[in-house]
């Protein structure tokens, strides 16, 4: 597999690396000769990112815009300790690892230990996440247990993507992405205002490509997708003090699985498999290759009311996800080796939350304090095939899970002045588990947490600042809906995070350093593995037998060489060692899954030309990443592993005014510049069957042009 060492790059690169020496993952626009400020709001408060005590990457919509990311699957490679895999039954399913914590599967009964979040609303499921969504203003990853502050508890991270609101402003948008294997995207943005303090906003995303494999047998081509997307916004404000926000959102995604690879065949079919090294443009599978479809859609109602103590807001949230995926591991061959056949699940969810916002006159003490409810009913029916057998019978599953929280923390910054501040918080967390399948009526079980944390600040200068951090997190236990043993439920999981950090702007802030180290202390770790000496892959076990300690760092550059010119650099580090392992094994088999030692990005934006009525702009990125592993266990040497590899992306674009505030854009554009093969995942759940290992490539290279206009 290509991949540069870390010792040296490729001199193929060396011409695309160079002015990128300086470099985040959001490249920050430049205002009057300075980085301007970014706003966030991952301490559930507007500020600045610099005055933020945490590890956090904030995208805003022009640097979503230069990566071409409309959703969450197209920013893995800008957010260095930050994966995301998707799952090999269903390619709209994400499964994110920040610091390498995260899930190794999708199942109704476990939560995920990495929170996604659109405008506060929390979304339960993984399935339906690589659907886009229209009119993002920006998106915040935020790296480490969030146990405190958000609407679920969560041990690795959480992702919040914050929609465009309605203004009172009339204006629209429209674009037209068009490239290689049939690639059309189309963004269509209304704001309306209807009256004073009335306005609504509508959105609709239409996102079509050709499979990047042709499928030579019956169906259609492999990783194909079609998706529509419309969202719809209306904000009243009846009063300066109260406003009220309403969101309906609305996904329908049809695709094809992408093709797994035998990377490792197995010794019963050596010979009559074959190992495939490379990626082909035309495979056929014995079967026919079928559809998979995803269907979401919510309700969300915002109310938000500014009173003497603080801004009070209420959050209720209520949606439904429909998935049917399909996916045949049979690899390149003429055997029909194994399938998921059908695979249907059903999900509803309702959320509410309440939260007070607000701090004292002098500014000594801050304060924020919530209640939060979920509850969530779905089911799943699957049947898997080996060799057009179906060994085991139809899984058909029940799951009710309901969750309480309640959260607060107080921060007190002497004289409202001071340059020091301390932040204590704490979430005590109730949940739920109630399940039935087709062979257990049903089974019950519940845990609770409290979850402390505590945030020491000190400004060290006018621009600069650092911070000690100790925040717990932990998951909830549950049922694994492919075990033999259903009744018997696995604990929940907990770690704990040590974070010091650095906040900085130099040289009249056209230079921005931030930076992280972190020691996690991670317990009772829900290990899922396949159960040894059976045939069906799907059939696993979670156990809670591990425990280890996940450490590392981050750095984020941002320097403004000119006015016209701004390189960014983001650097991930992780390393983990392993305390405690399932089964009695060997703790030198184990390591954090989909935690690559070393991590980088760079890109340069730069104005190439000023014209009277418009400019010119490059903007490149280069991504690297080390080898990591797929799962936490080593069952073989040398599989479940994605070797190291590195991606290079351009964008050329030309923006002219037509209006005083109406503008034209025309861009050129590629990814994966050098058309890299490099794998995407890597299973080692087959070893019974025919192969020790099989692999997903990522996209070849994709080039095209868009179009954009607004008023």
């Amino acid at each position: 597999m290509p991949g540069p060492d870390m010792r040296r790059l490729k001199a193929r690169y060396a011409h695309f690396l160079l002015p990128c020496l300086a470099l985040g993952p959001a490249v920050a626009q430049a205002q009057e000769g300075e980085l301007s400020e970014i706003i966030v709001t991952a301490e559930r408060k507007a500020e600045s990112l610099q005055d933020a005590p945490i590890s956090i990457i904030a995208l805003d919509s022009t640097a979503l815009a230069k990566i071409g990311a409309t959703g969450l699957s197209d920013i893995t490679n800008s957010v260095p300790n930050l994966q995301q895999i998707t799952w090999g039954v269903g390619n709209t399913t994400l499964r994110f690892y920040i610091r390498g914590v995260g899930q190794t599967d999708n199942q109704l009964l476990a939560d995920s230990a990495v929170g996604v979040y659109v405008d506060g609303v929390y979304i339960a499921r993984t399935s339906g996440l690589a659907t886009n969504i229209p009119d993002i203003d920006r998106i915040e990853v935020l790296r480490g247990p969030q146990g405190a502050l958000y609407g679920r508890n969560t041990t690795g991270g959480a992702i919040n993507i914050i929609t465009k609101r309605p203004n009172d402003e009339l204006s629209a948008l429209q674009t037209l992405r068009l490239g290689n294997y049939g690639y059309v995207k189309s963004t269509t943005v209304v704001n309306l205002p209807l009256a004073e303090g009335l306005a609504v906003r509508g959105s609709f995303l239409f996102d079509k490509r050709d499979g990047t494999t042709t499928n030579a047998g019956v169906g259609n081509d492999f990783n194909e997708r079609n998706n529509k997307a419309a969202r719809f916004d209306a904000r009243w404000q009846p009063t300066s003090t109260l406003t009220a926000d309403y969101a309906y959102d609305y996904s329908k995604y049809r695709s094809t699985a992408d093709l797994y690879y035998i990377d490792v065949v197995s010794p019963g079919f050596a010979g009559i498999l074959p190992e495939q090294k490379h990626r082909v443009s035309v495979a056929q599978l014995p079967s026919p290759v079928q559809d998979s479809h995803t269907k979401s859609q919510g309700h969300a109602l915002t109310l938000t009311l500014d009173t003497d103590v603080g801004t009070l807001k209420s959050i209720s949230a209520y949606r439904k996800l429909n998935f049917q995926a399909y996916q045949d591991y049979s690899g390149n061959s003429f055997l029909n080796i194994f399938r998921n056949l059908d695979l249907r699940s059903k999900q509803k969810q309702f959320t509410q939350e309440v939260n007070l916002v607000g701090e004292t006159k002098d500014g000594a003490f801050s304060y924020v304090a919530g209640l939060y409810y979920f509850r969530e009913t779905g089911e799943e029916f699957a049947v898997d095939e080996i060799g057009l057998i179906n060994l085991l019978s139809p899984r058909h599953i029940g799951a009710r899970n309901t969750a309480y929280a309640g959260y607060a923390t107080l921060g007190w910054r002497p004289n409202g002045t001071s340059p020091f501040s301390i932040t204590v918080g704490g979430r005590y967390t109730k949940d739920k588990r109630e399940a039935d399948n087709h062979i257990v009526p049903e089974v019950s079980s519940s845990y609770s947490k409290f979850t402390p944390s505590i945030v020491v600040d000190y400004q060290i200068a006018e621009n600069a600042s650092v911070y000690g951090k100790i925040a717990t997190g932990y998951n909830a236990g549950g049922y694994n809906m492919r075990a033999a043993d259903f009744t018997s439920p696995f604990g929940p999981e907990s770690l704990t995070s040590y974070e010091l950090g650095l906040k900085s702007e130099l040289f009249n802030r056209r230079l921005r350093v931030n930076a992280a180290v972190f020691y996690s202390d991670y317990k009772d770790i829900q290990f899922t593995i396949t159960v040894p000496d059976q045939p069906d892959p799907a059939f696993t076990q979670t156990l809670n037998a591990g425990k280890s300690a996940i450490y590392g760092a981050e750095l984020d550059v941002n320097l403004l060489i000119t006015d016209d010119l701004i390189a960014s650099f983001s650097y991930g580090y992780l390393g983990s060692d392993y305390k405690q392992v399932p089964l009695g094994d060997s703790t030198d088999l184990y390591h954090a899954a989909n935690a690559p030692k070393h991590s980088l990005r760079t890109s340069l934006d730069w104005k190439l030309l000023h014209l009277d009525d418009g400019e010119v702009s490059l903007f490149m990125d280069y991504t690297w990443q080390d080898k990591t592993h797929t799962s936490p266990r080593d069952a073989f040497p040398g599989v479940d592993l994605i070797p190291a590899y590195d991606l290079a992306n351009a964008q050329i674009r030309f923006d002219r005014d037509i209006g005083a505030k109406s503008k034209i854009s025309f861009s050129l554009w590629m990814k994966n510049i050098f058309d890299q093969e490099y794998y995407v995942d890597s299973l080692n759940i087959f070893q019974a069957l025919h192969a020790y290992s099989m692999v997903r490539y990522g996209d070849p290279r994709t080039a095209g042009i868009e179009f954009e206009f607004r008023f």
